[in-house]
């Protein structure tokens, strides 16, 4: 078997009739260049491990194809009539993905440049989804998710501190819970008011983060969801990007909160409880419950 080429090439002329297609939720596909046509057992359901929902990555066949310059042309000719993002892809270059990670691989960066790096696969899934909304860029992610060698692959901890307060140390529930709130609200007992167990969990590893007080004279939950939410999960990597939570009521222990779902740009009143908000958040954020079950 040849050897898998990994370079890339110097432009990719053909996206350029991608470049002005409205933004829409295409599926993102993936392809496995050490065995074109056989999906690794247990691979997608690592790639959504940190998902929501479970259809976001798709395997793909294909044949006799030893590298991404090669998928390039098969991918740009095929990805609009089956429904996959354009821009970007995964792909398989090392049997043992679980410990090598993955190539994701954008035709074109920030500065319109194909580009790639290797990724952990658990994080492939919700990076993906993240890029495609816009809620964090080709560079952010790059300097945030890259594997630069063998020990990265390791499940290290980290020590430290991200700018809200929140342990830079990966939470239970595989992410923290933004909380935004109307000026004249005290945020501290506001997070006290959801957080499971508050008292007994230091600052820091609590999963509910109050992230900014929102300006009233405008729309809170575009506000929030179109600025500030994204500009929070950039300097909280492990901020839950697809939910957050909105007090948008000074009583908004007898009103309930927002829970606002960025993918749908919707929300929903929930329950303001140290019991209810939090394991009801996490149901639909880790997909246990739908959103419309709520």
């Amino acid at each position: 078997m040849s050897e898998i080429d990994l370079s890339l090439p110097e432009s990719v002329p053909a996206m350029a009739e991608h470049q002005d297609k409205p933004m829409s939720l295409d599926a993102f596909a993936l392809y496995n260049l050490v065995d074109n046509e056989n999906e690794p057992s247990g691979l997608i359901e690592e790639c959504h491990s940190d998902c929501p929902r479970d259809d976001y990555v798709r395997f793909r066949k294909v044949t006799s194809i030893r590298s991404p310059k090669g998928l390039i042309d098969l991918h740009l000719k095929t990805t609009v009539k089956d429904g996959f993002d354009p821009n970007l892809f995964l792909v398989v270059t090392d049997t043992d993905w679980r410990h090598k990670g993955l190539l994701i691989v954008t035709l074109g960066d920030d500065e319109g440049k194909p580009d790639k790096f290797n990724i952990k696969t658990a994080d492939s899934g919700i990076l993906l989804v993240n890029l495609q909304i816009g809620n964090t860029d080709w560079y952010e992610a790059k300097e945030n998710y890259e594997l630069v060698g063998e020990d990265e692959t390791e499940d290290i901890q980290p020590v430290g501190a991200f700018s809200d307060g929140a342990s830079r140390r990966k939470p239970a529930t595989g992410f923290y819970i933004a909380l935004y709130a109307i000026l004249g609200i005290d945020q501290n007992a506001l997070v006290r008011a959801v957080e499971p167990f508050y008292d007994q969990k230091a600052p820091e590893d609590r999963i509910c983060r109050f992230e900014r007080f929102l300006n009233p004279d405008t729309d809170l939950v575009s506000q929030a969801m179109d600025s500030w939410h994204p500009e929070a999960c950039m300097s909280n990597t492990y901020l839950c990007k697809m939910y957050f939570l909105v007090a948008d009521s000074l009583e908004y222990e007898k009103d309930g909160l927002l829970m606002c779902n960025v993918k749908e740009h919707k929300t929903k009143r929930v329950v303001c409880s140290q019991g209810v908000t939090v394991p009801e958040f996490c149901n639909v954020a880790q997909g246990r419950k739908s959103w419309d079950e709520l």
